[in-house]
């Protein structure tokens, strides 16, 4: 008997569920996030679960790795080579104040600083014409005057999508310079006009491209060592499913790959009990997601924004709507607000949840177990749970 495993991976917990073949028997396991190593937490599922590896049929994979990690401005140290004359489209963004009547409006997050910011002699018309073709030995003294701890390139130059050739060639360059070095061309996870929103997912996908590609090779390599040996999917942001080694190319197209497949879990729910119009919610570790699905299809939008920078969804179909639910903001001891207020589970500080469960060491008191900051406050009773809890069940699927 062979299992499907599908394993979603949260800022607090990773879950799994997995149905035999050809029986139906369903199989649910939970475990807290490791932070320090993701891949611990798919594999602690995994045992909890009372399955092993090699009896997978396939593994289908959700995560918040990258949405979490922009949110928590913890990416890689990134670097932008783009035309002369363009390198602040990127901060300036679009004249638009989606914030209009806030006093107390921050502008938005940009996630590669300006200094890294390089610009590159070389111009091309809408229409593909070359004006000024690429200088390469300026290009390689500007590839080199990077700092050496730059662990990411994106590239992204005017009307590219009409040309893509001057990014390739320099994508090359890039690459065989600095060999180390994640790098992302913006025609290939944005191949379409508008410079800002190009621009802006090219740098996303460079900023979480080592971070996740890293994670999903040594996923791969972990699921094989424990012998499994069919293919590794991963969820993308429009609820479809793409291969572990093409969401280590593009992995912006990841962001919203966990709820997304919850919104498609909630219509089809929904349609199995005849309700048409529903709001799919997902509350989780360090997010918040909503989507509103309307006669059973999930209303969706080609683009959307993470921390105010926008970002098209790159694979065929469209992204749930979702707003984020504000992130928590750390209170420092002397009583005043940190300037950078920590977003999710700050892994610096805390292990998994801050807001669910923190096990402490006490000098006095040794380990203990802390009710939430909330309810403390609150005042409301409190009883520690298992923070991981276990369930294995058989259940006959309808059909």
């Amino acid at each position: 008997m062979s299992w499907r495993i599908a394993v979603d991976i949260g800022g607090t917990f990773t879950d799994l569920v997995a149905i035999s073949q050809p029986g139906g028997d369903v199989v649910r396991a939970k475990s807290l996030t490791t932070p320090a190593r993701l891949v611990d937490g798919v594999l602690n599922a995994i045992q909890r679960a009372g399955l092993r590896a090699e009896d997978a049929s396939d593994v289908v994979h959700g995560s918040t790795i990258a949405i979490n990690a922009i949110l928590e401005q913890r990416g890689a140290r990134t670097a932008l080579l783009t035309t002369r004359g363009f390198r602040d489209v990127l901060e300036m963004g679009r004249k638009s104040r989606p914030d209009m009547y806030n006093l107390f409006f921050r502008p938005r997050l940009c996630l590669i600083p300006r200094d890294l910011r390089l610009e590159v002699d070389e111009r091309v018309t809408f229409d593909g014409q070359v004006l000024h073709p690429i200088d390469e030995g300026e290009l390689r003294a500007a590839i080199d005057s990077l700092p050496a701890d730059i662990e990411s390139i994106a590239i992204c130059f005017l009307h590219s999508y009409a040309h893509p050739e001057h990014e390739i060639e320099v994508a090359r360059i890039a690459a065989g310079q600095r060999p180390h070095v994640y790098v992302t061309s913006s025609t290939a996870v944005s191949g379409e006009f508008r410079e800002y929103e190009r621009t802006s997912t090219a740098a996303a996908n460079a900023y979480v491209g080592p971070l996740v590609s890293t994670y999903l090779g040594d996923l791969r390599d972990a699921l094989a060592k424990d012998g499994f040996s069919g293919p590794l999917l991963i969820t993308q942001s429009n609820g479809g499913v793409m291969t572990a080694g093409q969401a280590m190319l593009q992995p912006i197209r990841t962001t919203e790959s966990g709820p997304a497949a919850g919104v498609n879990g909630a219509a089809w729910l929904g349609r199995e009990l005849g309700i048409a119009n529903l709001i799919a919610f997902d509350m989780g570790g360090t997010t918040a997601k909503a989507c509103v699905v309307i006669d059973g299809v999930p209303e969706s939008a080609p683009e959307y924004y993470i921390g105010g920078p926008a970002h098209r969804n790159t694979g065929p179909g469209a992204l749930p709507r979702d707003r984020r639910g504000r992130c928590r903001r750390w209170i420092h001891r002397s009583r005043r607000r940190r300037r950078r207020p920590a977003r999710g589970p700050d892994q610096r500080r805390f292990g998994p949840g801050p807001r669910l469960l923190r096990l402490r060491r006490n000098r006095r008191d040794g380990d203990r177990r802390e009710r939430p900051g909330g309810q403390d406050r609150l005042g409301f009773p409190w009883e520690p749970a298992d923070p991981a809890p276990r369930s294995r069940h058989s259940t006959r699927l309808p059909g």
